[in-house]
């Protein structure tokens, strides 16, 4: 080999391509970073991502959004294609789902179980007792929305859930007989 001479077939590793932004020489970068080709994260479950892309730092910022399933990314603000590397933040934007749902039939349904479809609709409520005999004990009364209204969950829109209960008795209803509070009989 001459001294003054470069021989391209001597140099077998093809040199890795850095983020423009970055001033690291290729042997730095083959020693401190991993450069990837960035995928499209939109239509992916958020949870997910961080354990399986661990070199990429997520910073999610959560937006209702009534296109996407709550969790799902909708947006990124790195393109997908863009060669970044290990540590790189990239900004995600994820759907926290729509921003009003249409409040559910109660109509047969226990107070627990009820409450617990408006949790998952991602309704507030505030549960009240109405006494009633008109309707099982713990069971769904009404609401102070009707059934189909949009609720608000962007806007914390709270919804009152009224349930039944047992009336209570009369203190007249409740005293054990004495002799001061029997019927008079009549003396025949």
């Amino acid at each position: 080999m001459c001294p003054n001479c470069v021989h391209k077939a001597q140099n077998t590793t093809p040199p890795i391509t850095t983020v423009p932004s970055t001033e690291t020489t290729t042997e730095e970068a083959e020693e401190n970073e991993e450069i990837i080709l960035l995928p499209s994260f939109v239509d992916r479950f958020y949870n997910t991502l961080e354990s399986r892309y661990s070199i990429l730092v997520f910073e999610p910022i959560y937006e209702y959004n009534a296109d996407y399933a709550a969790g799902i990314v909708f947006e990124q603000d790195i393109p997908e294609g863009t060669e970044v590397s290990s540590g790189t933040v990239i900004t995600l934007k994820v759907s926290k789902g729509p921003d009003a749902v249409a409040l559910p039939d109660y109509l047969g349904k226990k107070v627990k179980d009820y409450t617990k479809e408006l949790e998952e609709l991602g309704i507030r409520y505030e549960t009240e007792k109405e006494e009633t005999t008109e309707f099982k004990k713990n069971y769904v009364v009404r609401c102070d929305k009707e059934v189909g209204d949009m609720i608000k969950i962007s806007e914390d829109e709270t919804v009152t859930v009224y349930y039944a209960v047992a009336p209570e008795k009369s203190e007249a209803e409740t005293e054990a007989p004495t002799e001061e509070n029997q019927p008079e009989q009549s003396e025949e």
